[in-house]
């Protein structure tokens, strides 16, 4: 009967239930949402733009100052050098290759410098006039990774966590939950990582980073209603 394709079952409960599943079928529907959008809402965001909506999520963003291009430098910074000044562009999305980032900024002299090499680089490199440049201080010593988020169509809103910096495209590796996620779960897709010794710390290398940061920084996009969060995708490298 099976090679004639005639459905057999051992009881008439188990074809009862067989019956009734069939004419159960439904096609999967996700419920409508509706999306707020973040106000003026674009492919990408300046970095400052940026953190001002992770920070509106809960998530905390190291100390800046936004400076245009043509002001002034000021004598004393909200924070101490040495610092790096970043081109603040929503048209750039990497200020690398545009030679939109100058590090080991050691005083207002070489900053006013940077800051005009920034906006020569850019111009020349990407075709993008830079009118203002983030300062922040310089940090050494962590490790980049790369969380993301997304509203899988079929699947409903995913976290998603990456190793990041100048690896990010060449590292295939990508741990994936369904959103919310809770600390525990944030920190164990941390220690998922194949890169998670190196994070610890090590003799020579690296301090440990802040795992318990990462960890909340993890579950933001579950810390509203992911239904109505203001975006469909987004992704951030601390």
């Amino acid at each position: 009967m099976a090679d004639a394709g005639i459905p057999a079952f051992r009881t008439p409960e188990a074809c009862a239930d067989a019956v009734g599943a069939f004419l159960d079928v439904r096609a999967p529907r996700l419920p409508a949402r509706t999306v707020n959008r973040y106000e003026g809402a674009r492919n990408s965001l300046s970095e400052k733009a940026a953190m001002d909506l992770f920070a509106s999520l809960g998530v905390p963003a190291t100390q800046s100052l936004e400076l245009a291009v043509t002001a002034a430098v000021p004598e004393n910074l909200p924070f101490p050098y040495p610092v790096v000044a970043k081109a603040l562009s929503d048209e750039l999305s990497h200020k690398t290759e545009a030679g939109g980032v100058v590090l080991n900024i050691e005083g207002p002299e070489e900053l006013r410098a940077a800051i005009e090499n920034i906006s020569l680089n850019v111009r020349e490199r990407a075709g993008i006039d830079v009118e203002q440049v983030l300062i922040a201080p310089q940090v050494k010593g962590m490790a980049d990774l790369l969380l993301g988020y997304a509203d899988d169509p079929q699947v409903g809103p995913v976290v998603i966590l990456s190793q990041g910096g100048v690896l990010a495209e060449l590292s295939k590796e990508r741990i994936i939950r369904l959103a919310p996620v809770d600390e525990a779960t944030a920190l164990e897709m941390i220690d998922s990582l194949t890169i998670a010794p190196t994070l610890k710390g090590y003799r020579g290398g690296r301090p440990p980073i802040l795992r318990p940061w990462c960890a909340r920084s993890l579950p933001f996009p579950g810390s509203r209603n992911t239904r109505s969060a203001p975006f469909l995708k987004l992704k951030l490298i601390p």
